[in-house]
C-alpha cells in the first residue's frame, strides 16, 4: 500500500522559495536594479522596431531643398549628367551628377567614400531615389550647370536606389536645341544645348599643361562648329565619324573671330542620343550626305 506523498520535502530541507514551497518574494529594498541591457530588452516592441526599419523617408521636390546637413528627405529623380571619376594626386577621389524631377534640377557630389560606393551605381539617364543626404549653397566660382542655389553633398547615410521606372516615371532629359547656324551667332557665353553629326576629330593638343581635342559637327543648316573636349574626357574620345552628338550645357566662346563650344564641367555630350530629333537627323544626313 503506497502511502501518500506529502507535499513537505521529506528530506528536512526547505524548497528555494518560501516557507511550504511559496516563493519567497524579496522586499524593494532588496531587489537588484534592472542592468542597462536588461531594460532595452524589456523595452523591446516587435512592431516598433519593424515600423522603423520600413519607415521611408518623406518625399522633397528638388526645387524645395534648402542648406542643411543630414536632411532626413526622399527625392527621385533622372540622371542628367554624370562626371568621369576625379583623382586627385594624394589619391582622393570625387563625382559629380545633376538630378532632375518634375520641378527642377540640382547637383550632387560625391566625395572620398562616396565615389567608391556611388559612382558605379549611379548611371546616365537612369531614374534614382536617394534619401539621407546634406544640402550647400553652390560656390560661386565653380560652373553650376542648373539653376538651383543648394547642390547636395552625399554623407555616410545615404541610400540611393535605382527606380523601375513603369512604377516611377521620372521626367525625360530637357533639351533646348539651337541648329549650328544659330550657336555660330552667339554674343554671350551662356550655355546652349545643340544636336549634330560628327564629321572630324583631330588629334590632341597640350595648351597650358591641359590635353584639349576638337571635334566638328554639322547638321541640316549645312555649317560647322568646332566643339572642344579638355582633359580625360578629350583623351577617353573614342566615337566614330558620323555618330549623331547632343549636347547639353555646351559653352560657346569667340575664338579668332570664330565660335566654338566648349564642353565644360557640368555639360553634357551624349553620343548616339536616344532622342527623336537625333533619328531625324541621322536621317537626313544619310540622305544627303556626298558620296
Amino acid at each position: 500500500m503506497y502511502e501518500e506523498q506529502s507535499d513537505m520535502d521529506t528530506s528536512g530541507s526547505q524548497p528555494s522559495g518560501g516557507e511550504f514551497g511559496t516563493p519567497k518574494t524579496n522586499s524593494p529594498e532588496s531587489r537588484p536594479t534592472p542592468s542597462s541591457s536588461m531594460k532595452r530588452k524589456l523595452d523591446f516592441n516587435f512592431w516598433s522596431i519593424t515600423s522603423e526599419k520600413t519607415q521611408k523617408f518623406e518625399k522633397l521636390n528638388i526645387v524645395d531643398i534648402k542648406q542643411g546637413k543630414g536632411l532626413k528627405n526622399t527625392i527621385f529623380f533622372r540622371v542628367t549628367f554624370k562626371s568621369l571619376k576625379i583623382v586627385g594626386k594624394n589619391g582622393y577621389q570625387m563625382f559629380k551628377f545633376n538630378a532632375l524631377d518634375e520641378s527642377g534640377e540640382i547637383a550632387v557630389l560625391g566625395y572620398a567614400d562616396a565615389t567608391g560606393k556611388w559612382f558605379d551605381i549611379i548611371k546616365f539617364n537612369k531614374a534614382f531615389s536617394l534619401e539621407h543626404f546634406d544640402a550647400k549653397e553652390v560656390n560661386p566660382n565653380y560652373r553650376n550647370s542648373t539653376s538651383h542655389e543648394c547642390e547636395i553633398v552625399l554623407n555616410n547615410s545615404s541610400i540611393i536606389t535605382e527606380l523601375n521606372e513603369d512604377e516611377n516615371p521620372q521626367p525625360a532629359i530637357p533639351f533646348n536645341f539651337l541648329n549650328i547656324e544659330e550657336v555660330l551667332k552667339k554674343a554671350d557665353k551662356s550655355p546652349i544645348d545643340t544636336l549634330g553629326i560628327l564629321v572630324n576629330v583631330w588629334g590632341l593638343e597640350t595648351v597650358k599643361d591641359t590635353v584639349k581635342r576638337d571635334l566638328a559637327l554639322t547638321d541640316q543648316t549645312k555649317q560647322s562648329i568646332v566643339v572642344t573636349l579638355w582633359g580625360k574626357q578629350a583623351e577617353e574620345f573614342e566615337e566614330k565619324i558620323f555618330t549623331v552628338i547632343a549636347i547639353r550645357n555646351g559653352y560657346p566662346l569667340s575664338f579668332m573671330g570664330s565660335c566654338t563650344l566648349n564642353i565644360f564641367s557640368g555639360s553634357l555630350l551624349w553620343a548616339k542620343a536616344d532622342l527623336y530629333e537625333a533619328e531625324e537627323l541621322k536621317q537626313w544626313f544619310n540622305e544627303n550626305k556626298p558620296e
